[in-house]
């Protein structure tokens, strides 16, 4: 159902304003709400993810950003599936636009989202990022005992701040370490869920920042000969989440960060090998 809301905009509840109707059906043509696969939040209602699967190491759910009737539901999904790391990959509101409802609450606060409270411990700025620290505990749970309380779980918030919707950052460099650092949480958390990753939509950065990880994590798995298949890799997200990687700028960029990448991993071995013979003429 498409709303009219009081500052004028159009919306239909996908998280997009857009000044006229046409705007607005013009972006539904291109990237349909069509979901191909999702996850049932238990304590409430289905809500449209996707836990995706690329291969036996890494797990993702790609989702659209927090809207105002949905806060509740996402930090019900995040504790149901056990996600300990979350990619938000915009900003809250961007061009006067809003993209993403705040669902965290301030620094040194907590807030009760349903059945769930989330305190935000620390928030530690980067270069191109946020990182908060955010404990969540359960509610409605009973104590085991009068003593011993179901304890908290801590969750890894990383919110990257310099890529614009609809388009990419000037250089993969700053993305590439982003996910270095968010799969080193990652990795850090034994018998950890999959990482929630979000923008606003849904697809274009969210699409985008899988597929550049996947490819990556291959890489770094089965060395640089390894046969690596981009177009593949984009359809095969997109099989499971329509419209998964947007435009033709962000095509481009997973080949640049790929390809940076691999320059990069190449210089080291490069660097490395003066020492190894050292060490064996030695």
């Amino acid at each position: 159902m498409i709303r009219y809301q009081q500052d004028g905009k159009y919306d239909v509840g996908g998280g997009e304003r857009f000044d006229t109707l046409t705007d607005l059906v013009e972006h539904y043509k291109k990237n349909p709400m069509v979901e191909k696969s999702g996850i049932v939040v238990h304590l409430k209602q289905s809500v449209h993810e996707d836990g995706r699967r690329p291969d036996e190491c890494k797990v993702y759910i790609a989702t659209q950003g927090c809207l105002q009737n949905t806060v509740n539901d996402f930090w019900n999904m995040v504790y149901q599936e056990n996600t300990h790391v979350i990619v938000m990959t915009t900003k809250e509101v961007e061009r006067g636009r809003n993209k993403c409802v705040r669902y965290w609450p301030d620094v040194d606060s907590q807030k009760e989202y349903g059945l769930l409270c989330v305190r935000n411990m620390e928030e530690r700025p980067a270069q191109d990022y946020v990182l908060r620290e955010l404990e969540i505990t359960r509610l409605d749970r009973p104590c085991e005992s009068a003593l011993q309380e179901e304890p908290p779980r801590y969750i890894w918030h990383y919110q990257y701040l310099s890529w614009p919707d609809h388009g990419v950052p000037n250089e993969p460099g700053g993305v590439l370490s982003f996910l270095d650092q968010v799969n080193q949480a990652q990795q850090s958390i034994p018998d950890t869920g999959p990482i929630v990753v979000h923008c606003s939509a849904g697809i274009g950065r969210t699409g985008t920042i899988i597929v550049i990880d996947i490819l990556v994590d291959i890489i770094s798995r089965q060395g640089l000969d390894c046969d690596i298949d981009v177009p593949k890799t984009i359809q095969m997200v997109r099989r499971q989440r329509s419209g998964m990687v947007q435009t033709e700028a962000q095509y481009k960029f997973i080949y640049m960060a790929v390809q940076q990448y691999i320059d990069t991993v190449q210089k080291r071995l490069e660097e490395e090998q003066p020492i190894v013979r050292g060490n064996a003429a030695t």
